[in-house]
């Protein structure tokens, strides 16, 4: 028996087994990023839900909500709930946006327009930007919030105007 022979066949079988293990590696990795991505996107849809169910359920943002479209002044403590719930929004809205900016939504998040738009619809969003979300966010969020903040404005000055 030729020991070079044997030698070859068994750097082969190696070579063979190295390539099967870094394709089950390619595998596993694949599988565990859709997992990830699925997950990503169960607790970001969790979190919005759980803000939504929130808002329905409270017993003060509403006429909270209706004091700021009449006019009427807010009192200490309606204003300091209306500033709670944006920072709520603004926190969860943060973490769809970094979850998107990461790649982890896969395509599969409500649109960060539709978001934007939404939050900026708020009565005293605009005023809780200004006075906290510079400071808590960082700038490209805000950059990017603005450009629908700005779409949001545009659409009411043309709904004003008719």
């Amino acid at each position: 028996m030729n020991w070079d022979a044997v030698g070859a066949v068994a750097e082969t079988v190696g070579a063979i087994a190295v390539l099967a293990t870094l394709i089950y590696l390619a595998l596993q990795v694949r599988q565990a990023r859709k997992v990830q991505l699925a997950e990503s996107i169960r607790a970001t849809r969790a979190e919005r839900r759980e803000f939504f169910i929130s808002l329905r359920d409270s017993p003060f943002i509403h006429e909270i909500l209706e004091k700021c479209a009449s006019g009427i002044e807010l009192s200490y403590a309606e204003n300091n709930r209306l500033t709670a719930h944006h920072a709520a929004n603004w926190a969860q809205l943060y973490s769809a946006w970094l979850q998107d900016d990461l790649g982890l939504s896969g395509g599969h998040n409500t649109t960060m327009a539709a978001n934007f738009r939404f939050s900026w619809s708020i009565p005293g969003a605009e005023e809780f930007v200004d006075q906290y979300g510079r400071s808590l966010y960082p700038a490209e969020f805000i950059a990017e919030a603005m450009n629908y903040q700005e779409v949001h404005d545009d659409s009411e000055k043309g709904q004003n105007d008719a």
